[in-house]
C-alpha cells in the first residue's frame, strides 16, 4: 500500500505545453502526470504532501485522498487503465476501483472514481465519482487536489471550504491561466 508503478502512455499529452510520456499511479489513489524523460518513485502520504510532491517534472492530481488503499478483499481494489474515443475526441482513462478507506475497517469503506485525461493538448482533466460505501466514504473526509508543472497552480477542494464531493458527483479540473483557461 506504500508503491507506485510508472505507466508509459500510447499516445503523449500536452499539459501546460509540457509533454507527458508516461504516469506515475500510487496505491493511494494519486496519479502523477511526468514529464518526457521522467520516472517517478515519489509518492504522497497525506494531503499535505501535495505541496511537496510537483518538484518540477510532474502534474500531481488527488482525486480522493482519504487514507485510501489498495484491498484484496471480498470486493477486491482494481486499478484499470485504457484509452477511450469521443465524440470530443480520444481520452486516456483511469480508473480506480474498491479503494478501501480507514484499515480498520476495510470490509465497509471504499469508494471508486474514474479520471478521464484527454490526448493532445490538455485544457480540462474529469473525475467522476461513483460507488461509495460505509459511513465513511461519503466524502467527508475527501481532499481533491491538483499541482502543476514547478507549482504554479495548486487547488485544494474539499470538505472543509466546500463541502464534499458525492456518489455519481463529477468534477472538472480546467487547466490554463489568463486568457487561456
Amino acid at each position: 500500500s506504500w508503491e507506485c508503478v510508472d505507466y508509459p502512455l500510447v499516445r503523449p499529452c500536452v499539459v501546460y505545453g509540457e509533454t507527458v510520456t508516461n504516469m506515475t499511479l500510487d496505491a493511494h489513489g494519486v496519479i502523477y502526470l511526468n514529464r518526457a524523460g521522467v520516472d517517478s518513485d515519489i509518492w504522497a502520504s497525506s494531503p499535505t504532501d501535495l505541496a511537496n510532491v510537483a518538484e518540477g517534472d510532474r502534474v500531481v492530481l488527488a482525486p480522493y485522498w482519504s487514507s485510501l488503499s489498495i484491498a484484496d478483499v471480498a470486493a477486491p481494489s482494481e486499478v484499470k487503465v485504457g484509452y477511450a474515443s469521443t465524440s470530443a475526441g480520444e481520452c486516456l482513462v483511469i480508473e480506480f476501483a474498491n479503494m478501501y478507506c480507514y484499515p480498520n475497517s476495510r470490509q465497509t469503506n471504499c469508494v471508486s472514481f474514474q479520471v478521464t485525461v484527454p490526448t493532445g493538448t490538455v485544457s480540462r482533466i474529469g473525475v467522476k465519482y461513483s460507488g461509495f460505501v460505509g459511513d465513511r466514504t461519503d466524502g467527508r473526509d475527501a481532499v481533491v487536489g491538483f499541482r502543476s508543472f514547478d507549482g504554479r497552480n495548486c487547488l485544494e477542494y474539499c470538505r472543509f471550504d466546500r463541502d464534499r464531493v458525492a456518489d455519481g458527483m463529477g468534477l472538472v479540473f480546467l487547466l490554463g491561466c489568463g486568457s487561456d483557461p
